[in-house]
């Protein structure tokens, strides 16, 4: 609860002094971006699926082959509250496809496929915002809805006091995430490119894309 005061206070108080600062630029900006595909979505995706240890079912237990991914795919719209600060909403897809297979008799029996959805609130800080070139850094949290994710979804069954059998089911396709980009960069006037270098549960290494300011 103290960090999530923390957080809003401060959220609040920057939001308070980016309106002080009188702007006349560009205030919203559209970009859609590809960067390489989420490391943790990858683990979600084969959590579970693969054969595991040495004794008789982890060497003839079902297994799956290569993961397949398309990257990640993102959109996003940035509101400029002044010239060193913006908030924005992103959106990004992430799809991941392999085939699972039979231990004993290598046959196929199953392809599965799913797509990793995110929605990230981000604050982004321009370190430098002169002509058509812009520096910047961002961080932002949200979540993560982990569509077609079989292995995440799980089902017990007992039987209670009375002598009916009671079925739970647990469902772990929503998750936390969160994403910091230390280094970002900008480059055009209303229509620009950008590359960025960040890590964090959507993507670690780069980002490329392209945008439009209004």
């Amino acid at each position: 609860m103290k960090l999530k005061f923390i957080l809003s206070a401060l959220a609040i108080m920057l939001c308070t002094l980016a309106v002080a600062e009188s702007y006349d630029g560009p205030r919203i900006s559209a970009r859609v971006g590809i960067g390489g595909r989420p490391s943790s979505a990858l683990d979600y995706f084969c959590e579970n699926t693969g054969a595991t240890g040495y004794n008789l079912s982890g060497i003839y237990g079902d297994y799956h082959g290569p993961t397949k991914s398309s990257g990640l795919i993102t959109a996003e719209i940035d509101f400029a509250l002044a010239s060193w600060f913006s908030l924005g909403l992103n959106f990004g897809i992430t799809h991941f496809s392999h085939d699972s297979y039979n231990g004993i008799t290598g046959q196929i029996t199953k392809h599965r496929k799913g797509n990793a959805l995110y929605v990230l609130p981000a604050g982004k800080f321009n370190y430098y915002n002169k002509a058509s070139l812009k520096l910047y850094g961002s961080f932002g949290f949200g979540i993560g809805k982990y569509a077609g994710f079989d292995n995440l979804k799980s089902s017990t069954s007992f039987v209670n006091s009375y002598g009916y059998t009671v079925t739970s089911e647990s469902d772990d396709t929503l998750k936390f995430e969160a994403q910091c980009t230390p280094l970002g960069i900008e480059y055009g006037r209303k229509v620009f490119v950008f590359g960025e270098l960040g890590f964090g549960t959507l993507y670690n290494g780069g980002r490329l894309g392209v945008g439009y300011r209004f």
